[in-house]
């Protein structure tokens, strides 16, 4: 019997138990769902991920070499590829220059180069860029510089070709033919009546007397009557850079002599400033002295040959 007692007992106590647990739970739910506003909601959101430009790259550039035209342009074709991973058609074809650079140097350039129709692929374009170099630009290696955008703005740039420059040794000059009025036998220190001679340097090498390559080969003038065989003698001529007096440099019969302080770097003549600061230089030409047994008549360099100015 108290066996019995003892196992209702139990029974009630669980049953109890179970009854309390249930009510205090659900109290504590309630309570739970009364703190934060009901049962729990589960809210939709979304993600955004921006991939940003990729910027244009340029593969491939070429430029082959040139020399100087004399006193003129030299044209060289420029071509490029251009390289754009979202696609060629975000190339902006109205950015594509091209430049040959060098220090020291003005940069000649093209800021319209144009595309290659018929070349593009999915993702490249081609581009030719005509680029003038002018007559006195510096011999030797130019770099080349190619850039263009994209429809972002963003820019690609290549420099790492090179361009080859020539050398061309030209001079021209004015007037061709040095006279003087009529003289009188045994004058002394008497200038050309058509001084200065202008000098242009129409290439791009460096011309002047310390290097050698800046003298003059005169010769004897023969008066033109036939037979008389007199002469104004090469001697009795002088050359200066300078108006003043005639103290330049004497002449000699057959031999090449440098003209002292004379230089005739490159330049664009088209400036005009008669000086090495525009590739000009100016000599002027002076008979020194005159025989006083001299005939009357023309003498002139027809029967022992021109003048020759030496510039190699």
């Amino acid at each position: 019997m108290e066996k019995t007692k003892i196992i209702y007992f139990f029974i009630m106590f669980v049953v109890i138990a179970l009854f309390l647990i249930n009510f205090v739970s659900a109290s504590f739910g309630d309570w739970l769902r009364e703190l934060f506003g009901g049962e729990p909601q589960l809210a939709p959101f979304n993600l955004t991920v921006t991939v940003g430009n990729t910027p244009p790259n340029i593969t491939f550039v070429i430029a082959p070499g040139a020399s100087p035209v004399e006193n003129g342009t030299s044209f060289v074709n420029v071509i490029f590829t251009a390289f754009d991973q979202n696609g060629a058609g975000d190339l902006n074809s109205s950015t594509a220059q091209a430049r040959f650079q060098r220090t020291g140097q003005i940069t000649r350039e093209n800021l319209t180069c144009a595309e290659v129709l018929g070349q593009a692929t999915t993702n490249t374009k081609n581009y030719s860029c005509t680029i003038g170099m002018l007559y006195f630009d510096q011999s030797g290696n130019w770099i080349v510089n190619a850039t263009i955008k994209d429809n972002s703005n963003a820019m690609a740039e290549n420099s790492s070709a090179i361009f080859s420059y020539g050398t061309f040794i030209g001079t021209f000059f004015s007037p061709k033919q040095m006279s003087w009025d009529s003289l009188s036998a045994g004058a002394a220190n008497v200038p050309s009546g058509n001084n200065p001679m202008l000098l242009n340097n129409t290439g791009n090498v460096n011309i002047n007397y310390t290097n050698g390559n800046f003298n003059i080969t005169a010769i004897d003038l023969e008066i033109e009557n036939p037979g008389s065989g007199e002469y104004i003698y090469a001697g009795n001529f002088s050359v200066d850079i300078s108006a003043a007096g005639c103290l330049g440099t004497q002449m000699a019969n057959g031999t090449s002599r440098a003209i002292v302080n004379a230089i005739l770097p490159p330049g664009n003549n088209s400036l005009n400033y008669r000086n090495d600061s525009s590739g000009q230089e100016e000599l002027y030409f002076c008979i020194t002295a005159l025989s006083g047994t001299l005939s009357p008549g023309t003498y002139s360099a027809l029967k022992g040959g021109s003048w020759k100015l030496d510039y190699l």
